[in-house]
């Protein structure tokens, strides 16, 4: 799974102050899917059966897809990481499962942080966007669904 020494390298007197993954909630409509593909084949076992190997391949290809599809998404989860140090701001972003985009920046660099939770769900799970804007030309970074965007900003601020 990830590792942050994969991605990044600390500097002297550099330590991780927190790893923020983006919110369970978010996984919850393909975690769904995934247990539907999973469990779906085992309520049509009998009618699956009579169509012989035709019946059973798709049993099996169902279920191996649901899997494999769940193993996917919790991959996904796992690799998009926020990374705050106590000098420097780290996003991950797994896009895919061979496609990975990191963007850094210096905490002294940054000019304005903003947290947004939309609707009734964000707000009641304590999930939310922190958007952060550094000096430069195209220096930002948006982190999606992350539980408790405010103590993210409390965090970069203290540091």
């Amino acid at each position: 799974m990830f590792q942050v020494s994969d991605v990044i390298q600390l500097q002297p007197q550099e330590q991780v102050r927190a790893l923020i993954r983006q919110s369970l909630f978010g996984m919850v409509p393909r975690l769904t899917f995934a247990g539907a593909c999973i469990a779906s084949p085992f309520f049509f076992v009998f009618s699956l059966t009579h169509l012989g190997l035709m019946g059973w391949s798709a049993f099996f290809l169902s279920v191996l897809f649901g899997i494999a599809y769940a193993y996917r998404a919790i991959l996904l989860w796992d690799a998009n990481v926020l990374i705050v140090t106590t000098q420097r701001l780290v996003f991950v972003e797994q896009r895919e499962i061979w496609t990975r985009v990191v963007l850094e920046m210096l905490l002294v660099s940054v000019q304005d942080v903003k947290t947004e939770t939309h609707g009734f769900f964000q707000r009641m799970f304590r999930v939310g966007s922190l958007h952060v804007r550094g000096s430069g030309v195209a220096s930002s970074i948006t982190a999606w669904n992350i539980p408790q965007p405010e103590r993210v900003r409390g965090l970069m601020r203290t540091s």
